[in-house]
């Protein structure tokens, strides 16, 4: 079981929302951090935001979508997030 969470702060840092939730069934931290973030751009789609930064700490979902030509081996990562982050 993995727990994850999200939290959207406004541009002074005041907290608007958060939420967090457990997943069964994750294989690895990587395999986490890719549901986590699904999880929160979803969960940003669906409460309508329009402008928003994802921070995270994973060198390779960031260059998965960011720069996919240098990290071929998370191509699949990268095409799922960028599906989901066009939206």
């Amino acid at each position: 079981m993995t727990g994850l969470g999200w939290i959207v702060r406004n541009s002074e840092g005041q907290t608007l929302l958060h939420s967090r939730s457990a997943f069964n069934g994750v294989s690895s931290l990587l395999e986490a951090r890719r549901l986590g973030l699904i999880w929160s751009a979803e969960s940003m789609i669906s409460h309508r935001f329009q402008k928003v930064s994802f921070e995270l700490e994973d060198h390779e979902l960031v260059g998965s979508v960011n720069r996919p030509k240098a990290w071929p081996a998370f191509r699949g990562y990268g095409e799922e997030l960028r599906g989901v982050l066009n939206n």
